[in-house]
């Protein structure tokens, strides 16, 4: 939180916190609100009455990530119902880097419905195991990128890991001898269809 002293508050927003959350929440929205300008007080009943200080032409704004962060924080916090809503900031910061169009393959492959609106991923995998998926991919997509620049053919080959649960290279090494990968001049190329040489990995046993 920034120094308050010398600027007039622009807009309030007051955000009812659970009991026991408090704490959490506040370390939440401090990362969220880095170098914004902002007090707050926490009223009866579990009232959190925030303060923007600063240029009111970021007001709006300031107030919408606020909100969106309170969002976020008790989506991630939820485990009821059929289908989870789990924040793609929240995601992004569990796997930086991890391509969102991976995670759905991966978790519609595993037989889970996904779909993604907007900033939010809705689906039905539990939160333990989409976060699984999420750290997996990250794991996999640092052992593949050195070795592979190809994005469709490294696509292909982190998703075959991911499920079927063997290393990265290895599968790689199966593509090129059973011909679904082809190396030429250090450049790889895909000679199926994606879909094929996925499930061709993924049946396929070592040794």
């Amino acid at each position: 939180m920034v120094d308050t002293v010398g600027y007039v508050v622009k807009r309030t927003v007051t955000l009812k916190i659970d009991k026991g959350d408090e704490e959490d929440f506040l370390e939440y929205l401090e990362k969220k609100l880095e170098s914004v300008c902002y007090s707050y007080r926490f009223k009866k009943g579990g009232q959190l009455v925030v303060n923007i200080f600063g240029d009111a032409k970021e007001a709006s704004s300031l107030i919408r990530r606020i909100r969106v962060a309170y969002r976020d924080f008790y989506l991630t916090r939820s485990s009821g119902g059929r289908y989870k809503r789990y924040p793609v900031t929240w995601v992004q910061e569990i796997g930086p880097g991890v391509p969102l169009y991976l995670i759905e393959k991966v978790v519609s492959a595993l037989g889970s419905k996904i779909t993604r609106k907007k900033d939010l991923f809705i689906t039905t995998i539990a939160k333990d195991d989409f976060v699984e998926i999420v750290l997996e991919l990250r794991q996999v997509l640092d052992e593949a990128r050195p070795i592979i620049a190809q994005r469709n053919v490294r696509d292909v080959m982190i998703v075959a890991s991911v499920l079927s649960g063997e290393p990265v290279l290895e599968l790689l090494d199966r593509a090129l001898e059973d011909g679904l990968v082809e190396e030429v001049n250090n450049i790889y190329y895909l000679r199926r269809d994606p879909e094929s040489i996925i499930r061709t990995l993924t049946s396929q046993k070592k040794g």
